[in-house]
């Protein structure tokens, strides 16, 4: 379903691929590593000079066949992955199209166990949250496979926890970044869901509109009124943030306007 050699767009291909490969392995020795990083480059090559369907049992089938223990050890780590656990939603049968998806007007994707992470050092965090992260990310490129195409048919992408793609700053940086220009280019509008404002700042120059309700703290709400535009020492509007409740909050539009507003469901 996740395998991100066949949901991936081919210019985040690579680096996605590694990055999920790399973040299941129990430890992170850079000759295996740099085993991954040629087993799937090889894959890839093959891919689109056969254009037969590869996943990343192609990937696992190319470093058992390598000749250095990097790799075998590689392999070893990678394939208990395959059947069992939450980490194999990224590993599509060999040769087995994926099933059809988006038949419905909404779509929920929800992966059971995730454990993101409190820490945000990767050193700090376990595998299963690694892999967690990880996981997420795919359901992300994921959700723009599915949704992309129809550019008639306007499409609202919602991403909970959005910011926590960023822990790896290389792909989640780019991932999100690749979201807002796919959300432009496919008549879509991705709305990104984070409960740190430090998290939005990151974004700035890629989010249209902002929507800020209650926090529950001093700093957040100065962050915040930053973030809308507005000034972060205004201790009336902070104290009026840290009330917000049942769908009271504040909004900047594209035009750089700002409203107080309610939001009703």
């Amino acid at each position: 379903l996740l395998d991100p050699l066949r949901i991936t767009p081919p210019e985040l291909m690579f680096d996605l691929t590694v990055s999920w490969l790399t973040d299941l392995l129990p430890s992170r020795e850079d000759d295996r590593i740099l085993a991954v990083q040629e087993a799937v480059k090889q894959v890839i090559a093959d891919h689109q000079v056969s254009s037969r369907p590869v996943s990343c049992w192609d990937v696992i089938s190319a470093l058992e066949a390598g000749e250095d223990e990097a790799a075998h050890s590689a392999a070893r780590a990678l394939r208990i992955h395959v059947d069992q656990g939450f980490a194999q939603l990224g590993f599509a049968p060999p040769d087995t199209p994926a099933p059809p998806a988006g038949q419905k007007q909404m779509i929920t994707l929800r992966v059971r166990n995730l454990r993101l992470p409190r820490a945000t050092e990767r050193q700090e965090m376990t595998q299963e949250e690694l892999i967690s992260l990880a996981v997420l990310r795919l359901l992300a490129v994921f959700a723009m496979q599915v949704m992309g195409g129809d550019r008639k048919q306007h499409k609202v992408l919602i991403v909970d926890e959005a910011m926590f793609m960023l822990q790896n700053a290389t792909v989640g940086a780019r991932l999100l970044e690749q979201l807002v220009k796919w959300g432009r280019s496919e008549n879509a509008t991705v709305i990104l869901v984070t409960h740190m404002v430090g998290d939005a700042q990151e974004l700035a120059n890629l989010i249209g509109a902002i929507f800020v309700f209650g926090l529950k703290t001093d700093e957040e709400a100065g962050k915040a009124l930053a973030l809308l535009g507005l000034d972060p020492g205004d201790n009336a509007m902070r104290q009026r943030l840290l009330k917000f409740r049942a769908g009271r909050c504040i909004m900047r539009d594209y035009e750089g306007n700002v409203v107080q507003m309610q939001v009703h469901v």
